[in-house]
């Protein structure tokens, strides 16, 4: 046979592999299931396999199912549509360590709105994009502090009020997840800092005020 054709045999026998990156960690990329397809692997670990329960069409997953990634530090079980080999549409997830997550996938991502459940009790409720808390959402930390307003790369960052269950408030401008720009802190004791915050540091004369930093970090 002659080489070209055994070349364009072989592509077309294999079509996620050849014209694809296969996943090692590190690098995103396809890893194929025990079943013989081909899944997006966004975030790869050592020794990772996986398993699909649905479709496969031209080497891919496809359709509905349930994939189950296994490492050596636990599973993770997703279920829902995917698409060329991509997760993407309503997705649940459920992590052996008892984290959760239901809500919107794109190209086996976390996009769009998603509500997250932590085994510690954390939770939040609020936009996505790339894997990460992006828009408009909601943290609820175990212990009752609360963090509503915008995200961005899974961070605070824009307009957002921070409640602390002692009765503190923090309504402003955050970057980064601390207040940045204008804001104003309110204590439960009465005492309050309006004004311009810089990387979680206010200060208007003598008076100084920290959020979410040491104040012995802020000059």
């Amino acid at each position: 046979m002659k080489p070209l054709l055994l070349a364009a045999l072989l592509l077309f026998a294999f079509p996620a592999a050849a014209q694809t990156p296969i996943a090692s960690p590190g690098h995103p990329g396809w890893t194929r299931t025990t079943e013989g397809c081909f899944v997006w692997n966004p975030n790869p670990q050592a020794g990772s396999t996986a398993s699909w329960s649905g479709g496969c069409n031209g080497s891919r997953a496809s359709g509905k199912g349930v994939l189950i990634w296994r490492w050596s530090e636990g599973t993770q079980r997703l279920e829902g549509e995917s698409r060329d080999g991509k997760l993407t549409g309503r997705i649940l997830a459920v992590y052996e360590n008892g984290n959760r997550y239901d809500g919107e996938m794109r190209d086996s991502g976390k996009s769009g709105r998603g509500v997250a459940t932590f085994a510690n009790g954390n939770r939040y409720d609020g936009e996505y994009r790339d894997d990460k808390r992006h828009g408009r959402g909601v943290y609820t930390s175990a212990n009752g502090n609360r963090y509503d307003g915008e995200w961005r790369d899974g961070k605070p960052t824009g307009s957002g009020v921070f409640t602390w269950t002692d009765g503190n408030v923090f309504d402003g401008e955050w970057r980064d997840g601390k207040p940045n720009g204008p804001g104003r802190m309110a204590w439960a004791d009465g005492t309050t800092y309006n004004g311009i915050w810089t990387n979680g540091c206010f200060r208007d004369g003598d008076r100084r005020a920290a959020v979410m930093v040491g104040l012995e970090t802020c000059p």
